[in-house]
């Protein structure tokens, strides 16, 4: 039978058909398990990510391991280890994951709670560099003005320049693209000038 739901963050909200159905799928993959060859194909050509923020061995290898056997692509992301324990927000994670386009993402539900995420910042400020100027000028804009953002900046330290998008009329609108001593000016999310070259550290002497 086909279920109601997209995502399976419970049971709860599963009628018993589907738990029965659930089971008995379940049941049929111990025989896969007991075989030679513990690889099938239902998940071919699909991408999975596990995603786990706190160290959690036996459920992060369970999950890898199914969905090897399900013929999977997978890919564990160590967040503990990775950028969010350096400062990175979930956010960020979450806008990196979504560029990858992945088809099953595995975590904990507690993980994924509006304790979290509760809402859009109304202010995100991306200094960009060589390897990330294309992400944060359009995936990462993208993402934020789906998210409702008020104001989304990016600043170019090498040259140095700063660009500028509001949200106006239910939309992120570019209202800025200043570059050097040239001042942005914006009353959103709240007034101030900024010159780009005030942004830059001061340069050491030789």
């Amino acid at each position: 039978m086909m279920f109601r739901a997209r995502h399976l963050l419970g049971v709860e909200q599963l009628s018993p058909p589907e738990i029965t159905t659930l089971l008995d799928l379940a049941e049929t993959y111990v025989a896969l398990n007991r075989r030679t060859v513990k690889h099938g194909d239902a998940l071919q050509g699909l991408t999975q990510i596990n995603l786990f923020f706190e160290a959690s061995t036996r459920t992060q290898s369970s999950f890898e391991l199914a969905g090897k056997r399900l013929g999977a692509d997978v890919m564990n992301m160590a967040v503990a280890q990775s950028s969010v324990k350096k400062g990175e927000t979930l956010i960020d994670t979450a806008l990196t994951l979504n560029a990858m386009q992945p088809d099953l993402l595995v975590a904990r539900r507690s993980d994924f709670t509006e304790r979290d995420l509760p809402q859009a910042p109304i202010l995100a400020v991306e200094v960009s560099s060589p390897s990330t100027r294309l992400f944060d000028l359009n995936v990462k804009k993208a993402r934020f003005d789906e998210a409702g953002i008020e104001a989304y900046w990016v600043v170019d330290p090498d040259v140095p320049r700063l660009r500028a998008w509001e949200r106006r009329d239910g939309e992120l609108v570019q209202v800025a693209d200043v570059s050097d001593e040239e001042a942005f000016t914006t009353t959103v999310p709240f007034p101030v000038e900024v010159r780009p070259s005030e942004l830059r550290h001061p340069q050491r002497p030789d």
